[in-house]
């Protein structure tokens, strides 16, 4: 049984305001902008975390997948940043990957052994 308290999907919220106060936006600004609103953006967020923590077991990130990462996009990485920032960061973005993947190959799996019958009356 997965569920997401509110005090979680506040807390992801929060973070996504933080990071918009950094780059000088409000959370009204950009769900305005992405045609969204904050029911619409809980909603979202709530949805994600049940994935999270579906697939929690199949996301988990090894300090040496973050080296690999690392090592082989060191072009598109900050000079300038702070390392163990930039670790977290590259972890997150793995994580994140690992997800999409694991939540797109359940979902086709989920579309190909689906049985659907439509019942059509004339």
């Amino acid at each position: 049984n997965i569920t997401v308290s509110d005090t979680e999907v506040n807390a992801e919220m929060k973070k996504i305001e933080d990071a918009l106060k950094k780059q000088g936006r409000t959370l009204d600004d950009a769900l305005t902008q992405q045609g969204l609103t904050k029911p619409d953006l809980i909603d979202q967020l709530r949805i994600q975390k049940m994935i999270e923590q579906l697939f929690a077991k199949d996301t988990t990130v090894s300090d040496k997948e973050i080296d690999a990462y690392i090592e082989q996009n060191k072009a598109t990485l900050p000079t300038d940043g702070d390392p163990a920032e930039i670790r977290v960061s590259v972890k997150e973005q793995i994580r994140q990957q690992k997800l999409t993947d694991k939540f797109q190959a359940w979902l086709a799996n989920l579309q190909k052994e689906a049985q659907i019958q439509y019942f059509l009356k004339f």
